[in-house]
């Protein structure tokens, strides 16, 4: 667990140097859970009703997963780097892993996945560059504003990543 501190604070002193500034609001906003469920509600849902079964069931079944972050977050019980930031924003809620950086990386995987299954290959590629970037400043704005500590925001990139591969294989 020490090796992991060492990293966690090395990693959150590099960030600091990083001018951020408002995108931290915004990628804060983005990258929410409740709203990236609600986007994939609305695809798989409008999917699912223009005759997109297989599809559309198989983005509505990332909501569920979305919501057993939490459940994680409960059995370990990371508490977060910087105690008033829960008094800050509300956040009533552990560290680990961070639902930020699983829900952008769940909403990446299953972007390029559609767009591929609709044979739109050229936007997959440009939608997997131009998210790739959504999804590293998510989450390094996570550990930026004392959120998150590293480790717990590449835990939630490999579920992430963990849970596009066994939905969409």
């Amino acid at each position: 667990m020490e090796s992991i501190n060492k990293f966690d604070n090395y990693c959150y002193n590099k960030v600091q140097q990083l001018p951020f500034g408002p995108i931290v609001n915004i990628s804060t906003i983005i990258g929410h859970p409740v709203v990236i469920s609600s986007e994939l509600f609305i695809l798989g849902l409008s999917l699912v009703r223009n005759n997109y079964q297989t599809i559309g069931w198989s983005i509505l079944i990332q909501i569920p997963l979305l919501v057993s972050i939490s459940l994680i977050k409960i059995a370990v019980r990371r508490i977060r780097p910087l105690k008033h930031f829960q008094a800050q924003v509300l956040i009533d809620t552990y560290s680990f892993p961070s639902g930020h950086a699983y829900a952008t990386t769940v909403l990446s995987g299953t972007l390029i996945y559609a767009l591929s299954q609709f044979g739109h290959h050229e936007l997959a590629i440009a939608t997997a560059i131009s998210m790739f970037f959504v999804t590293l400043v998510v989450g390094i704005t996570r550990v930026y504003i004392k959120a998150h500590y590293m480790s717990d925001v590449l835990a939630g990139w490999a579920l992430g990543i963990l849970a596009v591969i066994l939905i969409y294989r």
